[in-house]
């Protein structure tokens, strides 16, 4: 999966000791040497090298627009909120610079926006909104001024309405496999969706049946034909009672 080769162990991080550090010290100066870029302070070589080289390796056979976590993820195997606290870093935008990817986004967002959204609107991350935006180093003010952004707020909206459609089968499947295990209000919503049930409907259609019964009532003890009238009038002005249906021509009728 690496790029590189190295003649030096950097499997183990070194034991605090003042002739290690020195050792330490010496190795930095050999990557700066060989022209690559050092990690971020309090972040080892090896883990940087490895999510650098991941990231390559994701952008030269999954070339897109931008990065995603996942796709790095992939070719590394370290937790995304590592991934992406290290991808937000302008050791990490150098890095992949030197081995000429601009890892830019042709949206104009910046490399940490980008990252702050695949972490905000991935529905698999089940953490909350302040430690997902702790990830990668991002307050939660610092988020909420991006999103009175026009640039921002846009992107993120459009990219929210997108997840909805990417996982619109994957909703419906855990909808039907609830309501086949027999929860009673998957099963309303799953019969609503197919149309087979409306409760709204249903209490529409419920309405009805009950002004026909008082209906019914009215005409069998009022027998006074201008009352009668009045009171066609009266519904017809409340729009209990329309045109051009069968059921109302009915209603009508038995008023009048």
């Amino acid at each position: 999966m690496s790029d590189f080769n190295f003649d030096f162990d950097i499997s183990e991080s070194p034991p605090p000791s003042t002739e290690v550090e020195k050792q330490y010290s010496r190795r930095e100066k050999m990557y700066l040497k060989m022209g690559l870029t050092l990690p971020p302070e309090g972040e080892t070589i090896e883990t940087f090298m490895n999510v650098v080289n991941a990231a390559y390796t994701a952008h030269t056979e999954e070339p897109r627009e931008a990065l995603s976590l996942s796709q790095v993820q992939k070719y590394c195997g370290h937790q995304q909120r590592t991934i992406a606290r290290l991808m937000a870093t302008p050791e990490f935008e150098a890095a992949m610079e030197k081995r000429g990817v601009s890892i830019k986004s042709e949206s104009g967002l910046t490399t940490q926006q980008m990252l702050v959204m695949q972490l905000v609107l991935n529905p698999t991350d089940r953490r909350d909104l302040r430690t997902k935006l702790r990830a990668t180093g991002v307050t939660y003010a610092v988020y909420k001024s991006w999103l009175r952004q026009p640039l921002f707020a846009n992107y993120i909206n459009r990219q929210a309405e997108q997840g909805l459609l990417d996982h619109q089968s994957d909703v419906l499947t855990k909808l039907t496999s609830k309501a086949m295990d027999g929860d009673n209000k998957s099963i309303e919503l799953y019969l609503a969706i197919t149309g087979r049930h409306n409760p709204a409907q249903q209490a529409q259609v419920n309405s009805q049946v009950m002004l026909l019964k008082v209906l019914e009532i009215i005409t069998r003890n009022v027998k006074d034909p201008e009352t009668l009238r009045a009171i066609s009038a009266e519904f017809e002005l409340m729009g209990a009672v329309g045109s051009g249906h069968a059921g109302n021509q009915t209603i009508r009728g038995e008023l009048r």
